[in-house]
């Protein structure tokens, strides 16, 4: 397996990670509301009617309706949209938006899409696509590659820790690692020793130097973790690809 193929799937799990963050702390929103915010917008430039619960609950990432009316009184508090009563039908609930809203989440797209094509652009399966989407796209992938993970027992944080690995042959030392991890989402001492309870890397003293510690991929291991970043880079690179000629 290529380097980059390894690096493009990593930098796939660092995006996310990153972005998710970016909006908490910077924008107090999360990548589900980010992609209601788009699909109302996208509504309102369309020739259809306004949005509806009905519409709304078709997202995959809605559990039920009531956690749809929770998120649409968070987004009405927070003035990205308006959220009120029909006035012919007391009982309906109208969804809209107005060009403040508009304005509001165009800014807020500029800003991820800008920070996307900066630092990961040049890992994306589409230089030039709408990254807002090929990140809305890239979630509901994961979301799917976690459910995988979970039946071979492992997170995407510890993909994550065994493709740097695996870039470097397998090796590296402690802080070589951490120096990795680009982000502080990831703490890296958890993660190791998770690892090591599931017997897939090891860590010892350096020979040379004990004051340094090597962090391993078993070497019996080893073919069985290539074939597995394999396998979720192959996932993702046909569902974006799925995604895009389904545009």
């Amino acid at each position: 397996m290529s380097k980059f193929k390894v690096k493009r799937l990593t930098a796939h799990i660092l995006m996310l990670k990153v972005i998710n963050d970016m909006l908490k702390y910077s924008f107090h929103l999360t990548l589900t509301q980010v992609k209601l915010l788009n699909l109302l917008v996208k509504y309102d430039n369309s020739d259809s009617n306004s949005a509806s619960i009905d519409r709304l609950l078709k997202m995959k990432e809605i559990q039920s309706k009531m956690a749809l009316l929770q998120m649409l009184s968070y987004l009405n508090n927070h003035q990205w949209l308006l959220k009120g009563r029909d006035q012919r039908d007391q009982r309906k609930l109208t969804i809209s938006i107005n060009k403040m809203h508009i304005d509001k989440i165009e800014y807020m797209n500029n800003e991820l899409s800008d920070y996307i094509e900066r630092y990961f652009g040049q890992y994306t399966f589409d230089f030039s696509c709408d990254y807002v989407s090929y990140l809305l796209s890239s979630q509901e992938l994961f979301r799917n590659l976690k459910c995988y993970l979970n039946m071979c027992q492992l997170t995407l944080e510890e993909l994550y820790v065994l493709g740097i690995l695996n870039l470097h042959k397998g090796q590296l030392m402690v802080k070589e690692l951490q120096g990795e991890f680009h982000h502080p989402i990831f703490a890296v001492s958890p993660i190791l020793k998770c690892l090591i309870l599931k017997g897939l890397v090891k860590k010892e003293r350096c020979e040379l130097d004990e004051r340094r510690v090597i962090v391993t991929i078993k070497r019996e291991k080893f073919s069985k973790v290539t074939m597995l970043i394999q396998a979720c880079y192959n996932y993702l690179e046909k569902g974006i690809q799925v995604k895009l000629n389904n545009k």
